[in-house]
């Protein structure tokens, strides 16, 4: 399992938006959180055929309508402020209502070696997760990711999923102060869904 922790936290945690505006490290927390999403068996390591090393992963989990995560159940406090922004994006999305749905497949994350970026296994990585999990043969079923930068954000409108929301998280505050710095031009999270019947 060590894997997929080690390509998050050197491919993902550096250079996705969220993860950089609120200081994300592979804190303890942080690693039992990702480990949990990994540990639900729809999540994906990808590994190069020659060399056998790890190119790419995809977290995915079930998102139930009942379930709540409250950032009191961390100790880290960047990792508190990420999940209060996930909690807005959440609320602004409102899948459960939108969709009349009590779960969905949430991609949750996605992070491709940097040395191997630019040559389209991203893209091609949304597409065959979204067919997975039509391929599930479950009906009625929910896929909802949250692309958090411009090049996921390019793959989400490609990959037939709907634009429900944008939360800038610029303008994240709490008790009326801005709690986290930006990533110029990468300052949004979108929310893209879709319900197969």
């Amino acid at each position: 399992m060590e894997e997929p922790i080690a390509i998050l936290r050197d491919h993902f945690l550096p250079d996705d938006p969220p993860s950089v505006a609120t200081d994300q490290i592979m804190t303890p927390d942080m690693r039992n959180r990702c480990l949990a999403i990994f540990q639900s068996k729809i999540s994906f390591l990808v590994v190069d055929r020659t060399s056998g090393q790890p190119i790419a992963a995809r977290f995915m989990r079930v998102n139930r309508r009942v379930e709540t995560t409250a950032a009191d159940m961390f100790t880290d406090p960047s990792l508190k402020m990420l999940v209060g922004l996930i909690d807005i994006i959440d609320e602004k999305a409102n899948i459960f209502e939108r969709f009349q749905v009590d779960e969905a497949i949430q991609f949750f994350g996605m992070c491709v070696r940097r040395d191997k970026r630019r040559r389209g296994i991203g893209t091609e990585l949304v597409e065959f997760y979204i067919q997975f999990v039509k391929n599930l043969g479950i009906r009625p079923i929910c896929i909802r990711g949250e692309p958090t930068s411009k090049f996921s954000i390019r793959n989400y409108e490609k990959s037939g999923l709907r634009h429900l929301v944008t939360v800038d998280y610029a303008g994240y505050q709490k008790d009326v102060c801005p709690v986290m710095k930006t990533v110029p031009g990468e300052d949004v999270c979108c929310v893209y869904a879709a319900k197969y019947e």
